[in-house]
């Protein structure tokens, strides 16, 4: 476990009849999470091209924080979203190594 900025992504498929619930469950995990200081996005939408499908998506600035804060607020949340859904979940946790911020990205760009 690190330090660096990380992203986990919980796509679930639920059944017709549920994905509304599966929605407003989810969306209860967004507004405690974005109180974090260290949460940078938190949030559920269905996916465009598969409307039967909703992502949940956290973005954190610390993995270590933000997979804290999953174990302690949000994971019998997700286990129960992950039960509803008629085919395998994707889960994913992704991280960033380097982040570099400024106006020097663009202008170092060519050399100088």
């Amino acid at each position: 476990m690190t330090d660096q900025a990380a992203v986990l992504w919980v796509r679930v498929t639920p059944s017709e009849g549920q994905i509304e619930d599966v929605i407003a469950m989810l969306r209860v995990l967004v507004g405690p999470a974005e109180a974090h200081p260290l949460c940078v996005r938190c949030g559920v939408e269905r996916d465009s091209k598969s409307p039967n499908t909703v992502t949940f998506r956290h973005e954190w600035s610390n993995q270590t924080a933000m997979l804290q804060h999953v174990r302690d607020h949000d994971r019998r949340v997700l286990l129960e979203a992950i039960d509803l859904s008629s085919r395998v979940p994707e889960i994913s946790l992704e991280t960033v190594s380097t982040k570099l911020s400024g106006i020097s990205i663009l202008t170092d760009m060519d050399g100088r």
